[in-house]
């Protein structure tokens, strides 16, 4: 099990982005199942419709029914820890909700192509 965050989910998608060719490179040579939490699908989403329209949403939220990706739902103990980061941390809803559900299965990083941090 591997999750993944926004930019490497965007930089995949979007052939324009610097990171593009690495984050491809990645989830071809990596192991599944991509972990996305999902309050990162919105994210993602509002990115892509933002730069590339709604085709480019489209085939993101397509690739959870090929089985590409695996959608990590959150829970109610979830929602309180991510308060408590957002509080403690100041962290934004997304990357608290990345950092929670990591904890959650067991995860001890994030999956990351290369440099990209």
């Amino acid at each position: 099990m591997q999750r993944v965050d926004t930019g490497l989910l965007v930089a995949a998608a979007d052939a324009d982005d610097h990171d593009h060719d690495r984050c491809v490179a990645m989830f071809a040579a990596a192991r599944r199942p991509w972990l996305v939490p999902q309050p990162i699908i919105a994210e993602v989403c509002y990115l892509l419709e933002r730069e590339h329209g709604s085709q480019a949403e489209a085939a993101f939220l397509r690739s959870f029914g090929r089985r590409e990706l695996t959608l990590v739902p959150l829970t109610v103990a979830d929602t309180d820890r991510m308060a408590e980061l957002v509080e403690t941390y100041g962290r934004a809803m997304p990357e608290a909700s990345s950092e929670r559900t990591r904890c959650r299965t067991g995860e001890s990083e994030p999956a990351r192509a290369a440099r990209l941090d």
